[in-house]
């Protein structure tokens, strides 16, 4: 799992040191995810394909097939933070369910 950790570790440094940093390549590598949702946020959508793994993102960590790792360091910890609370919203991937509904009435 240390080779897990190493490849986790420099993918998320090649998306830089703050959480600004993290959501403009996010943003420039077109990748999106949902709020409050650690198997489909921003960062896990970015790490998954990388690693190759599941990925699930944590307030204080992530999960990588089934082990879990802590931050180690803040900028991630801060970009869930803040897209959770809203901020990146560019990053928010639009909702699967906006396109029309049938209204079904009794």
């Amino acid at each position: 799992m240390d080779a897990i950790r190493g490849r986790a570790r420099n993918a998320l440094a090649r998306l830089g040191s703050t959480s600004e940093a993290i959501a403009q390549n996010l943003r420039e590598l077109n990748i999106r995810g949902h709020v409050g949702e650690g198997t489909c946020c921003p960062l896990a959508n970015y790490l998954s394909p990388r690693l190759e793994l599941p990925v699930d993102v944590l307030d204080d960590g992530v999960v990588v097939g089934g082990e879990t790792y802590l931050w180690g360091w803040t900028a991630p910890e801060q970009f869930v933070r803040e897209f959770d609370a809203g901020r990146f919203s560019y990053l928010v991937e639009p909702d699967r369910d906006q396109g029309e509904r049938e209204v079904i009435t009794p």
